[in-house]
């Protein structure tokens, strides 16, 4: 379903980065999303406002988009973090290989 989601996102947005680059952006876009509207009750109380009310909306929005709008620009531009770190962060590999 990423993948396929990915791809879709690809055809309506020019992006020039890696599959595995906008797969990342996406899985991290839609786990915020769904926490932050699935506990809404939760985040909203730590806030001190009313869950699905206007205060919370607008605090959503702005946290996700000051969060992912420089990321989905840089995907755009093609400014890949892989390309920059030498294909893949050594935190992800050393992560993905359990060495530090």
């Amino acid at each position: 379903l990423v993948t396929r989601n990915a791809a879709k996102f690809r055809e309506v947005v020019p992006l020039r980065s890696s599959t595995r680059e906008i797969r990342m952006f996406m899985e991290s876009f839609n786990a915020l999303v769904i926490n932050y509207l699935g506990g809404a009750s939760y985040y909203a109380g730590i806030l001190g406002m009313k869950p699905g009310g206007p205060a919370y909306r607008r605090w959503v929005k702005e946290t996700l988009m000051r969060l992912f709008l420089p990321q989905l620009r840089g995907l755009i531009r093609g400014e890949s973090q892989e390309a920059a770190n030498g294909k893949g962060a050594p935190e992800t590999r050393q992560a993905v290989s359990g060495r530090r």
